[in-house]
């Protein structure tokens, strides 16, 4: 009988499916979210009724794993696969970038007949080739990043103002998608939320929350300090736009035929922000760490998914699920497949139709999870590289501190600076009681590291994207994504600087889709001006520009030859002094 299982529950599912049409999908992420940042998950403070109500009518997931950072849990989420396997392995210096060799389940959706559409936050690639709209959504507004009050975004390739507060006009996109498909196609609808992520500065303050002032003064007056108020008005805020989705829903009456799915993209962040009290009250559950770590407040976050009608609310205590599972899961409910590489994923329909029955491959389910960037055995920032570690990975060591995890059933097993802990997560998910069992931490070991080796062994982990010029009349290269560097600059998440001279330089990777003549230019500040050359070879055909930079043009330059595998050099030529820049553009000369 136990053989028959599978074929038994592969066939229940058919049936189940086949009982209406596909359902359509709203995937909402938060973001920075943590675990007991809602009323369901344990708050005693914040207000957060549709989220709650939400939750009750969902199948909920206690185990369920993120990444500890923002576009590494995208790039998983997208495709199904482990970031270091798609090309991301930072959240900026341009190794936020999804590999165009990698599907999404926009493409796979889409293909199959799916309205697609995404609004919100993107952060897996900032030039073209690599936008939603690029990546398999037919219409994607991306908001510029942490301006959540009169944002600049970007709509299917096109500047669109957002005036006000920057998730009402999510929200209101979302719905406008949700009425023009609700009775005309299946849709898929992503919408990677901003909140509760701490804001740009205003007004000569640090990073910080930002909400109406009537939702932040309403924990004002129970006597929260104001970093608190901001953050609580700031969820609070969220989830009413949230209930006007959950609403739309309703009214539109395609509630029963609509999958909703809620999660965050990793832990809370902010702690030194407000009263350690406070942080305290803020996660009850007390669960170790934040944002940016592989402790479990780093790394867990509710996931409810709900679908009326079919799936019966209910918790899953003991399965252990991560964010690469919602691709497959997608793929099954919609009946259809896609993408030509491996999943680390796989469906939670099994759980989802029967979330009471957990069997031991969901309970001893082994699952890695670590921070973005490798140690590395030269000294560096965290976006210095070795020439192009696409091809010579031998710089990278396994053993980094703090920066990975191994979940195998009931065990979780971490190296903290350079220390090996062990922790019982059934019985101690605080993470406060280290077990001493050596056997199973050399078990564990062995796992990781043959996991790590695969890393490696994967084409575009650590591999640097390349820059596309052609795609439209104005292509960017975003100059933290170098390959290649002299030591006197330096790649910072948002530019590149350092005191140049001559013979400084960085090198980039290109696809060269159109054979035109375009002005090269440069977003740059700083006291340095001289004489800058950019060079550009596609397949052995050489083709430059030079001139005196003091404003942001360097000169003309006669692309002769497209191709898939280009290089450009940027040099100085002459002239000393601090360069900082962020931008190359080439702009294509048109001709009548």
């Amino acid at each position: 009988m136990d053989r028959m299982a599978p074929l038994c529950m592969a066939l229940f599912l058919l049936c189940v499916l086949r009982v209406g049409a596909r359902p359509n999908f709203v995937i909402i992420m938060a973001d920075d979210l943590g675990y007991n940042d809602l009323g369901y998950t344990g708050n005693p403070d914040i207000q957060t009724p549709n989220l709650d109500k939400l939750a009750g009518q969902s199948v909920r997931f206690e185990q369920f794993y993120s990444h500890p950072t923002c576009a590494p849990t995208r790039a998983s989420l997208l495709t199904g696969r482990n970031f270091m396997k798609t090309g991301v392995w930072g959240v900026h210096g341009a190794r936020d970038y999804l590999s165009r060799d990698e599907t999404t389940f926009a493409d796979v959706l889409r293909w199959s007949g799916y309205k697609t559409g995404m609004f919100g936050k993107w952060h897996n690639g900032k030039t073209d080739g690599y936008h939603p709209w690029d990546r398999g959504f037919q219409e994607a507004c991306k908001t510029d990043l942490y301006d959540y009050f009169d944002n600049s975004a970007t709509c299917n390739g096109k500047s669109r103002w957002a005036p006000g507060w920057t998730i009402q006009r999510i929200t209101d996109w979302s719905i406008d998608f949700i009425d023009r498909h609700a009775n005309h196609q299946e849709f898929l609808l992503y919408i990677p939320l901003m909140t509760p992520h701490l804001g740009k500065t205003w007004y000569g303050e640090t990073e910080f929350w930002h909400a109406p002032e009537a939702n932040v003064d309403k924990y004002r007056q129970i006597g929260f300090s104001e970093g608190t108020a901001r953050l609580y008005g700031m969820i609070d805020f969220m989830d009413w736009n949230m209930g006007r989705i959950f609403d739309r829903l309703d009214q539109l009456e395609i509630a029963d035929n609509t999958v909703v799915m809620f999660f965050s993209d990793n832990g809370p962040i902010g702690k030194e922000l407000v009263p350690a009290w406070e942080w305290e009250r803020r996660n009850p559950d007390m669960l170790h760490g934040n944002k940016g770590e592989v402790w479990e407040n780093g790394i867990r976050s509710p996931l409810y998914v709900r679908w009326s009608g079919r799936f019966e609310p209910a918790t899953v205590k003991r399965g252990i699920v991560q964010v690469e599972d919602i691709f497959p899961t997608l793929m099954e409910l919609a009946e259809t497949q896609g993408g030509d590489k491996p999943l680390d994923g796989k469906s939670l329909a099994p759980l989802l139709f029967n979330p009471t029955e957990v069997s031991n491959e969901w309970r001893w389910r082994t699952i890695y999870r670590t921070i973005e960037s490798p140690e590395w055995t030269r000294a560096g920032g965290i976006y210095e590289l070795l020439p192009d570690w696409s091809t010579d990975k031998s710089g990278l060591k396994f053993g980094f501190e703090g920066r990975w995890a191994i979940r195998q059933g009931r065990w979780k097993y971490l190296n903290i600076n350079g220390g090996q802990l062990l922790y019982d997560i059934w019985n101690d998910p605080s993470e406060k009681t280290p077990v001493w069992d050596w056997q199973k931490i050399g078990e564990l070991d062995a796992w990781i590291q043959k996991w790590w080796d695969g890393i490696l062994e994967s084409p575009l982990s650590f591999s640097v994207n390349p820059f596309y010029i052609g795609w439209r009349f104005d292509s960017m290269i975003f100059m933290m994504g170098t390959v290649e560097k002299s030591n006197d600059i330096e790649v910072r998440s948002h530019n590149v600087q350092g005191f140049v001279k001559k013979g400084s330089f960085l090198k980039y990777k290109l696809v060269v889709l159109k054979a035109a003549k375009y002005t090269v230019k440069i977003t740059k500040w700083g006291a340095w001006k001289g004489d800058a050359e950019v060079n550009v070879n596609c397949g052995g055909v050489w083709s430059s520009t030079s001139g005196f930079v003091e404003g942001d043009v360097i000169g003309q330059i006669n692309l002769q030859t497209a191709g898939n595998s280009c290089w450009m050099e940027f040099r100085i030529q002459s002239g000393t002094g601090f360069f900082a820049a962020d931008i190359l553009r080439f702009q294509e000369i048109l001709t009548n």
